[in-house]
């Protein structure tokens, strides 16, 4: 399980058929605007409860190939201070897209591959960018979710990241771990391929490296055994992204949207 924390709400994305413009850019890019493509529908219900907006999103333009596999043409980097860093093959095409309201639609795990769940923690807001209270505290509760929500037996988390624009400006780190907190993902993406994914697990079995969340929680002790990865390998595993808001106030810029799994195309 990696666990994810942000100031944010949850929104579904209906993917569109068409890409707007393009262009060659190996940077991490600027969040399109409305006003990128004109964008200024908004649709709302007799109770004026936001149904629906139009948005505009960075998809990969046409000329990208794509493969659920990894096929070295298109990957991130992070560097030593988990950093979002050096993107290679990207090509941008800021997209319209319709973006449904997604505390309206019931959204499922196992339909959408993304679900919202009411979940109390014991963490107040500056509690998450110290890693000791995370390490503690919040990972537990993480594990004790995702079992619940899973009927998983096992349930580790492994990783973490603070998304704040302010917090990204300021060049503000988590106390503990030497770890910057990072902006909002600007990007569509996914975060594993069919390659990635049973590679991180596999990973997982070893002795963390000098970079991984792990190594500072149980120093060189794997986080998981090898029985537990040969299961996962065998059986099914799953990695899961727990994303929170990590402040009372309800999220005005940057809310996250997700693309429901109905909507893509496995080939």
């Amino acid at each position: 399980v990696g666990s994810s924390f942000s100031s944010r709400r949850l929104f579904h994305v209906v993917i569109p058929p068409l890409t707007m413009a393009s262009a060659s850019v190996n940077t991490w890019p600027d969040a399109p605007t409305r006003d990128d493509l004109k964008v200024r529908t908004e649709k709302r219900d007799g109770e004026e409860t936001v149904v629906a907006v139009d948005g505009v999103f960075n998809y990969q333009s046409g000329a990208v190939e794509r493969c659920l596999r990894s096929n070295g043409k298109l990957y991130t980097v992070r560097d030593g201070t988990g950093s979002d860093g050096a993107m290679v093959g990207m090509q941008w095409g800021p997209t319209k897209v319709t973006v449904e309201n997604g505390r309206l639609t019931n959204p499922n795990l196992d339909v959408d591959g993304f679900e919202l769940r009411r979940f109390p923690t014991t963490m107040g807001h500056l509690d998450f960018f110290d890693e000791k209270p995370l390490f503690s505290s919040y990972f537990p509760e993480c594990e004790r979710l995702i079992k619940e929500v899973t009927g998983a037996k096992v349930a580790r988390v492994f990783d973490y990241n603070v998304r704040s624009q302010g917090g990204k400006l300021e060049k503000k780190e988590i106390k503990g771990g030497g770890v910057q907190v990072q902006s909002p993902a600007h990007i569509v993406h996914n975060d594993y391929t069919q390659t990635s994914g049973p590679a991180r697990l596999r990973q997982l079995g070893n002795k963390p490296t000098m970079n991984d969340v792990s190594r500072r929680m149980r120093g060189e002790a794997p986080l998981l055994t090898q029985e537990e990865v040969e299961l996962g390998l065998k059986n099914r595993f799953m990695i899961i992204n727990v994303w929170r808001s990590i402040r009372p106030e309800p999220c005005e810029v940057y809310p996250l949207a997700l693309a429901s799994a109905s909507t893509l195309d496995p080939n």
